[in-house]
């Protein structure tokens, strides 16, 4: 091996090494927002057969992530771990792919004319430090559902790549059209990961026109009539993605939408693209002053073009563009990294109800790092000093990432962190609300809630405050918070929340008809919410209605299988009908299960003392004695079956 093969492996290994160390604080983080939706309580990824059936009605530009996360369930079922190394592997694959385009750059026509091949292994290599140490990237990263954004870009870097390999293979007359189907199989992936991909083409035609056009291949070059279908095909793709999609162009261009980034704002397409000024200002901030970042901004929309923001940041924008046009000649890198962050961005003029959202850089943040890195490299002459430069940078960066990273850890921080930057914003207090509830810090999460309905009196919010009030028992003021959010919107999309809920509290005041009335709605809105099947199951146990009883919780196993207090529940309806074997059958899958599962323990040994195996049922108390050393109900029982032995067999203790 030579030297500079053991160089570019040195450069490698500190580049993946970096990126496992900043995001080594984020293997255990939690499932956060559209995580709960899209993952944990989504049945349709428990089921490869699902997946493209729940792509076509949710987004049908999402259909590998949505396979990725059917992998991820399949593999590791719900363990936050696996879904953040694919998500961390995904980055790590990006910057390498980063490295990798820019030494492309550098191996066109033109710009080996200037003989800077050394100058692109470098820029390359610092624009990937670049890319995986930046804080602004942890959202595409820690937040798993933005693996939409993040392996989008992968696949799109990826075709870029293969592109340009392949384009340079005609250059030298050796085609390779391997390249050129990798590029384009690689193109159609994005396409069905996030939409971001629909402006591939014009990034084709931006190194066509910039870095190719001028070393213009003969007419009997090999390949070319390949190259202008597989230029056709990627223009193909960008065009008739719409249709494929059966986007509505009229209604997401023209349609008025509320906003999600400031509470009351009606998102116009004239407001929306004034205020896409505002962001790319705020976008570039965030680059080169990584501070004050934030899950959830609140960002009023920009009706006036003159307004001061707005006009800085149109001028700041045509002085760029302008700049890199005239040195395009001079400096194609940098030029080429300009207009790659135009292209990429391009996309977010569509309008959308979020105006910001991090996650939304971490494409066009690749034409930034590369900028950076260029001009740093023809600033720093000293290549010594270059790497010393290029080395606090990205160990400042690295700093910054693995503290936004611990913000990430749990729900309580994220959104904590979120109402400590848009305190007057909505969606922060309910989810800060929702996150203390979920903990059972009730205080607190009723304090956030009450600020979210002050804000905005929404069915969500007076849903959660209901959840409260039904943990404390006042079940009166529970039942008006469930129907104030039933008379607000009766569907909207947590309706079922509502129903189950209130459905619990007329189980528990014996209104059992309601009950049912309630449950019933529910499995009419979520026809796999298994919560649901699984009490109005019990309610029928109650009743002695044993048989729809098993129905329900057999539902409820065949929704997921995995869960033990399917079994649990079943195992007691078959004791009711005096199936005993059938009963501990199932009590045996419930402590396969979950091994910790007490109850599985004590009714097992109800059951085996029911059947004259005393000794055996003592065994079983004990096991659930030692692990819920204040189940007083296990204790009991283990009196009465040692005493029951005793009797039978003259046990001594």
């Amino acid at each position: 091996m030579n030297l500079k093969d053991k160089n570019l492996l040195t450069r490698l290994a500190i580049l993946i090494f970096l990126g496992l160390v900043i995001y080594s604080n984020t293997l255990r983080s939690e499932f956060q927002l559209d995580d709960i939706e899209f993952i944990v309580n989504n049945e349709h990824i428990r089921s490869f057969d699902e997946i493209a059936a729940y792509s076509r009605t949710i987004a049908p530009t999402r259909f590998i992530s949505f396979l990725s996360f059917a992998l991820n369930y399949h593999f590791g079922k719900l363990n936050v771990l696996g879904y953040h190394v694919f998500n961390l592997g995904i980055h790590l694959i990006s910057a390498l792919l980063v490295w990798w385009l820019v030494v492309l750059v550098y191996s066109t026509p033109w710009l080996k004319t200037m003989k800077a091949n050394d100058d692109g292994q470098y820029i390359g290599f610092f624009a990937a430090l670049l890319f995986v140490s930046h804080p602004v990237q942890t959202q595409a990263v820690t937040y798993i559902t933005q693996r939409f954004a993040s392996m989008a870009a992968m696949f799109y870097l990826a075709s870029v790549c293969f592109y340009l390999k392949s384009r340079l293979s005609v250059s030298r007359n050796k085609f390779d059209v391997r390249y050129a189907v990798a590029a384009l199989v690689a193109a159609i992936f994005g396409l069905f990961t996030k939409e971001i991909v629909i402006t591939l083409p014009l990034a084709i035609l931006l190194i066509e026109r910039l870095l190719l056009a001028s070393k213009r291949e003969q007419g009997n070059s090999p390949g070319i009539s390949i190259f202008k279908l597989l230029l056709f095909c990627f223009i193909f793709i960008g065009f008739i993605s719409p249709f494929l999609f059966s986007f509505n162009i009229s209604n997401i261009f023209l349609g008025q939408k509320m906003s999600g980034s400031h509470d009351g704002d009606i998102i116009t397409l004239g407001k929306y693209l004034i205020t896409q000024l505002k962001v790319w200002a705020i976008y570039l901030r965030l680059v080169f002053f990584p501070i004050n970042q934030n899950i959830d901004y609140d960002l009023a929309l920009s009706s006036n073009v003159f307004e001061p923001a707005v006009m800085f940041s149109y001028f700041m924008l045509m002085t760029v563009m302008f700049f890199a046009y005239r040195i395009r000649r001079v400096y194609p890198v940098f030029a080429f990294a300009v207009f790659w962050i135009i292209i990429t961005l391009s996309c977010e003029l569509i309008p959308r109800s979020h105006v910001i959202f991090e996650h939304k850089l971490y494409l066009p943040s690749v034409g930034i790092f590369i900028a950076i890195a260029f001009w740093l490299s023809r600033s720093i002459k000293d290549r010594e000093k270059l790497m010393a430069v290029t080395t606090v940078i990205v160990a400042v960066l690295s700093v910054t990432t693995y503290a936004r990273n611990n913000v990430w850890r749990t729900e309580i921080s994220l959104w904590e962190d979120a109402c400590s930057k848009s305190p007057n914003k909505y969606r922060p207090n309910l989810n800060l609300g929702k996150a203390y509830l979920a903990n059972n810090e009730l205080n607190k999460a009723l304090m956030y809630i009450e600020k979210a309905i002050e804000i905005v009196p929404s069915s969500y919010a007076y849903t959660n405050r209901g959840i409260i009030f039904s943990k404390r028992q006042k079940f009166d003021e529970a039942l008006k918070d469930f129907q104030m959010a039933l008379d607000i919107d009766g569907s909207f999309p947590q309706a079922y929340i509502t129903y189950f809920h209130r459905g619990n509290i007329f189980m528990a005041t014996g209104k059992y008809d309601e009950a049912f009335d309630d449950y019933k709605n529910v499995i009419k809105l979520k026809p796999k919410y298994l919560r649901a099947y699984n009490n109005r199951g019990t309610l029928y146990l109650q009743l002695n209605e044993y048989d729809l009883a098993l129905k329900d919780f057999n539902k409820v196993i065949d929704i997921n299988p995995d869960l033990g207090f399917g079994y649990l529940n079943r195992a007691l309806v078959y004791r009711a009908k005096g199936q005993y074997k059938e009963a501990i059958d199932d009590l045996n899958e419930a402590v396969r299960i979950d091994p910790k599962n007490e109850k599985a323990f004590y009714w097992r040994g109800v059951i085996l003392g029911k059947l004259g195996e005393f000794k055996l049922a003592v065994r079983e108390f004990d096991h659930a004695l030692r692990l819920e050393p204040g189940f007083e109900k296990a204790r009991m029982m283990r009196e009465i079956a040692v005493k029951s032995y005793e009797a039978n067999n003259n046990y001594k203790k």
